[in-house]
């Protein structure tokens, strides 16, 4: 996705979640139709917006920001740390809209390792401001806002699942499990990373 003026799209879950704001060049007769050789303004926010990013929306809301080759290269990892006997909790740092933390609550589930626990971290209020000059990706604050409650009704099903709301800088030592086996980190920005990192690394 190539950026528009510096400042839009960096991959795919810009496009999705951000495009009303941040759009990108996406040639289809479609979405183009009507707008002017180089009238970019005008594409960036009337053509896209209206025909491209709504529909979007509406397909993905409740999905995640994780495409299917991610989804899959997760599942592996986890089902490698549990074929392994490897000790601890399993815990994701930016759960968004609960994708991610229902399939990993649902492997738990079917093999039998509920009891070690699964910990789901976030703000549901959406990103904290960034840095463009180290975050490349999604970058507003309030982006990535998802109600907890979409959360909650898919991990229902599930027992042993705790959520934790906060930033990632809030958190204290009782709400990191002792001992950790699988950590998912996705908080989008530098300091999301890092911060969940200083986290999980003693611990893992």
């Amino acid at each position: 996705f190539e950026g528009f003026k510096g400042r839009h799209c960096g991959n795919m879950a810009d496009f999705q979640y951000g495009c009303k704001k941040r759009c990108t060049k996406y040639e289809r007769p479609e979405i183009t139709n009507g707008v002017g050789e180089g009238d970019y303004d005008k594409y960036a926010t009337v053509m896209l917006p209206n025909k491209l990013c709504n529909r979007l929306s509406s397909q993905v809301t409740g999905r995640g920001a994780t495409t299917a080759a991610q989804a899959e290269a997760i599942k592996r990892a986890l089902f490698y740390v549990l074929s392994r006997g490897v000790p601890g909790a399993v815990t994701e740092f930016g759960a968004f809209q609960g994708g991610t933390s229902e399939t990993l609550a649902s492997i738990l589930a079917a093999t039998g390792e509920q009891e070690r626990g699964l910990h789901l971290y976030d703000t549901f209020t959406g990103l904290p401001n960034c840095t463009r000059s180290r975050d490349i990706g999604m970058c507003e604050e309030g982006a990535m806002t998802a109600p907890r409650s979409l959360v909650e009704a898919k991990i229902k099903p599930f027992r042993n699942v705790h959520i934790h709301q906060g930033t990632f800088r809030s958190l204290t030592a009782a709400e990191v499990p002792e001992q950790i086996a699988f950590a998912f980190l996705d908080g989008d920005l530098y300091d999301s990373i890092y911060t969940s990192l200083m986290h999980v690394l003693p611990r893992l």
